[in-house]
């Protein structure tokens, strides 16, 4: 193992011994297409790769095309210890290697740019001794350069840009309209004052479709939103929408407001702290804690949806996540932020997907994550709900690790342009369970702080539609200097 970085591809160094090319004994090798994937078996009756002995390998051929594109190689296994390496045909020089520095986690990863003309192998093969089994290679191809309308494979219009976007909306101009906090990546403290207008989501609600969040945080309790028929606590529908003490919100996993409000508390159950991780990336308050949400006057209305005994791809998720949406729809809220969604292959969410499109009739602005599986399972699209901005029924949202660099986890846009933006998403510290403060990374992370940024639109200005806020993010995301590793 000698790739410090982690998965990133590593530079052969130029001094290595490497033998002639009649040496080689390279065999044929079938061609690696481009945006597809191969799945295969490392066995017993493979060549030996003699440039790393011991170690089986195969073969696949790329040709570099008329013009300069980024090409991404992945290997998984779940059999043995995945190795890469790119090698000119032509010579035998080896070029660059994947690896992930563990035997643990079973990918490897390579990202090059062919020379128009050249050939390349991709040599499949286990960084352990004598390793057979199953395997499956992933490649994919993107142009190095953004579309006409600047959209981009990885990270669509690139990252969002509070400051600017709220700007546009009060017709100021962009220096008009400060943002707070010079590390937006790490704390969430960017959000826009114009003026004396003082811009922080007053009057917007966020529905957070989640696990649940802990309404009781310090910083979060002051936003928590109240449903204006229903009396707290009393046993009582009082606003005859079928959901007795829906004060705050609903769990549509349990059946009763509890779980939505206080993530974590009830024992017996297995809870997490995401939702209200999220929350606070939205709408903590900043008077003396720790971190401030991108839209610290807006209100939070808690769903639970997801908990730990829910499958994604079961007939509960899609059902739970569609009434969550409805709920919020019909309830009041401006903004739903969708931090989950269906793992690949999975089944198509349909009621979810009927859901969405009533948001956008109602005029309810939809944020989305993008998911986690671009290194892990070579992702090319965001995940459902995400994949729905497609259609224009939400904003999907990847993750940037620090100011300007692409997330390797976080799925890419894809091919064509719609409603994709990036945002912070490694390493973000907020709202924790029982009043702390903990870090999370994701694009999970990255979604809450567009739809923080959608509430300050909102804000300064309710009329504007779920069509004209996904215009104005794009029109004012800022793709300059973002790096794609």
């Amino acid at each position: 193992m000698v790739n410090p970085g982690g998965g990133s591809p590593g530079v052969i160094s130029p001094d290595v011994r490497l033998p002639r090319r009649s040496q080689l004994n390279q065999p044929p090798a079938p061609p690696l297409k481009l945006n597809d994937t191969v799945r295969g078996h490392l066995t017993l009756q493979d060549w030996r790769n003699l440039l790393r002995g011991g170690r089986f390998a195969k073969d696949f051929v790329i040709v570099g095309g008329k013009t300069e594109r980024r090409v991404e190689i992945r290997l998984r296994s779940q059999a043995f210890d995945a190795y890469l390496e790119l090698i000119s045909d032509r010579t035998g020089q080896p070029l660059l290697f994947g690896d992930d520095l563990s035997t643990r986690n079973t990918n490897a990863r390579m990202v090059f740019t062919p020379k128009a003309g050249d050939r390349y192998r991709v040599r499949v093969s286990s960084a352990s001794g004598g390793a057979v089994g199953g395997y499956t290679l992933i490649s994919t191809v993107t142009s190095r350069t953004p579309s006409a309308d600047g959209f981009n494979f990885y990270y669509g219009y690139g990252r969002v840009n509070a400051a600017v976007a709220v700007a546009r909306v009060l017709g100021a101009l962009p220096g008009a309209v400060k943002r707070e906090g010079d590390r937006p990546w790490l704390t969430p403290s960017y959000s826009p004052t114009a003026g004396n207008q003082n811009i922080l989501g007053q009057g917007i609600t966020v529905a957070v479709i989640d696990d649940g969040v802990d309404l009781s945080h310090p910083a979060l309790a002051d936003n928590r939103w109240a449903n204006p028929g229903e009396i707290a606590d009393n046993g009582i529908d009082d606003d005859g929408n079928g959901l007795v003490d829906d004060v705050s919100g609903w769990s549509f996993v349990e059946g009763n407001s509890q779980f939505a409000r206080y993530s974590g508390e009830p024992p017996g159950l297995d809870h997490s702290e995401h939702g209200t991780h999220v929350a606070g990336i939205i709408a903590a308050k900043g008077d003396g804690g720790a971190i401030s949400g991108v839209a610290p006057a807006a209100k939070i209305m808690a769903l639970r949806a997801i908990a730990s005994h829910t499958n994604t791809g079961s007939p509960q998720f899609d059902d739970s996540i569609a009434a969550s949406i409805i709920y919020a729809v019909n309830h009041g809220a401006r903004v739903i932020n969708l931090s989950l969604g269906n793992y690949i292959g999975d089944p198509v969410m349909s009621k979810t997907v009927a859901a969405l499109r009533f948001a956008a009739q109602q005029g309810v602005v939809v944020i989305a994550a993008a998911g986690n599986e671009r290194e892990t399972l070579g992702a090319v699209l965001p995940i459902e709900p995400a994949l729905y901005a497609r259609e224009g029924l939400a904003i999907a949202v990847g993750a940037l690790a620090g100011d300007r660099r692409m997330a390797t986890f976080s799925n890419p846009a894809g091919d064509r342009p719609y409603p994709f933006l990036v945002a912070p998403g490694a390493n973000i510290y907020s709202t924790g369970l029982r009043g702390g403060y903990v870090y999370k990374s994701g694009t999970s992370m990255a979604a809450p702080y567009v739809a923080g940024v959608a509430a300050l639109m909102l804000s300064a200005n309710p009329s504007l539609t779920p069509a004209s806020v996904a215009a104005i993010l794009a029109e004012t995301a800022d793709a300059s200097g973002i790096e794609v590793v």
